[in-house]
């Protein structure tokens, strides 16, 4: 059972390794809710930079206040932008599949563009 001692040439892990092992998967645990994070932050602020770049002022203002990011606190590295990460991917999928991707699709008839 539980409590009985292990048979005679058995070994039982130490505590402290179950421990560990918790420990480890606390910390795996941690590592990727702060990666997750940290992506959303950072799509906020690709999306923050595009709508500053190309005039769209009134919608980057509520973007930043809602989502609590700035550009005065974070902003995109001097060779990335989100058409550059358009066309990476395209460029990408292109030369692996033959054709761009498909990342857009319609959704009905009726709606507004």
């Amino acid at each position: 059972g539980i409590f009985e001692s292990p048979a005679r040439g058995e070994h039982m892990a130490p505590p402290n390794m179950a421990l560990s092992a918790l420990q480890m998967d606390s910390l795996v645990a941690e590592a990727e809710a702060k990666q997750a994070k940290d992506r959303k932050r950072n799509a906020l602020v690709l999306l923050l930079r595009y709508l500053h770049d190309n005039g769209y002022a009134d919608s980057a203002h509520s973007l930043a206040v809602e989502a609590s990011v700035s550009l005065g606190k974070y902003d995109t590295a001097d060779n990335v932008s989100l058409e550059k990460i358009f066309l990476d991917v395209e460029e990408h999928h292109l030369s692996k599949f033959g054709r761009r991707p498909k990342l857009f699709r319609r959704v009905g008839a009726g709606l507004e563009t």
